[in-house]
């Protein structure tokens, strides 16, 4: 199925953005505004620890300072998700943009 341009409603020029990216020289003005957004560099396993410091220090006895370090594990580690998941959403969007070589926008199909 051909997509079509929202802007000059034609579809001979329109391919997928990632295919029209790739065909692209590096040193191309537009291949650094159309690359694919980076991944999400996050390292989840800090906030798993500060976790397990809270569960360590709430069983030695310390139950609000352990909980208060727990807590702050959680809520950590829910930021850091929501980052990895809007840079997924990010990425996945980009794999489905078209690419209009008569208007050189970038849509959505």
């Amino acid at each position: 199925m051909a997509h079509i341009c929202p802007t000059c409603k034609e579809s001979h020029q329109v391919v997928s953005l990632s295919s029209y990216w790739a065909s692209l020289s590096r040193s191309a003005p537009l291949s650094a505004d159309l690359a694919q957004p980076p991944a999400a560099e996050v390292e989840m396993w800090w906030a798993v620890a500060t976790g397990v410091v809270g569960l360590i220090v709430m069983i030695s006895g310390a139950i609000v300072p352990g909980l208060l370090v727990l807590v702050a594990g959680i809520v950590w580690g829910a930021v850091l998700r929501r980052q990895i998941d809007a840079a997924d959403a990010a990425r996945a969007a980009w794999e489905r943009s078209m690419w209009c070589g008569h208007c050189a926008i970038k849509f959505m199909p």
